[in-house]
């Protein structure tokens, strides 16, 4: 459609403010929409880039780009190859109208705010999914290399309670999440395999919308 109009060249982000598609399903394998219309559709394959120890786990091979810390104005960086679809994609999902609603007004209100509140790197004790702590002394020295001293680390499994956050990145089956957590223009996030599963359940994880 976009390339029956002439435009494919004009667009360069996409906001979904649905739930409905919100995954890809082939018999080769299944793509969020985001992720979908990033990248293009990627199938399930191993066979390059399987993580040690997991045969079973099915990763794209060519889950990669190019625009990822270039730095690069995004239409001179495409993320793959020109011919195909690459454009910033992000969706807007609630459980309800007034959840999105201020998910939009939190996004408005970050706007030009340069925030200096402290990001937090948390170290949980789900050792399945709490992985990345590997990396947090190098994320707080490049930081602190740039003289950004906002970083913190901590080992904590619940991120309940805590507010006035920037950031707060974890590894966690279930949790919890203050409603003042995050000040406007924070982000969030947890690694697990069905957060993103809006719909068909979550295998007991806490959903991405949680706030």
């Amino acid at each position: 459609m976009l390339a029956g109009r002439g435009l494919t060249n004009q667009v360069d982000y996409v906001v979904l403010s649905m739930d409905i598609p919100f995954q890809v399903t082939a018999s080769n394998g299944i793509n969020s929409t985001t992720a979908a219309l990033f990248y293009g559709f990627k199938t399930d394959d191993c066979s390059n880039n399987c993580p040690a120890g997991t045969p079973g786990c099915n990763l794209p091979a060519a889950s990669s780009n190019a625009y990822a810390a270039s730095e690069g104005i995004f239409r001179q960086t495409p993320p793959i190859a020109a011919g195909s679809n690459s454009w910033l994609v992000t969706m807007i999902t609630s459980s309800n109208l007034a959840q999105a609603q201020a998910i939009i007004d939190r996004g408005v209100a970050s706007d030009g705010a340069s925030p200096t509140q402290t990001v937090w790197l948390v170290k949980s004790s789900d050792t399945a999914r709490n992985i990345r702590y590997l990396e947090f002394d190098n994320t707080i020295f490049d930081a602190r290399v740039t003289g950004d001293f906002s970083i913190l680390r901590t080992n904590l499994d619940s991120p309940y309670g805590l507010t006035n956050l920037l950031g707060c990145q974890t590894g966690l089956m279930q949790f919890d999440v203050s409603s003042n957590a995050f000040v406007p223009g924070a982000f969030a996030d947890s690694l697990t395999s069905y957060a993103g599963l809006i719909f068909g359940g979550s295998g007991g994880q806490t959903p991405c919308w949680s706030s």
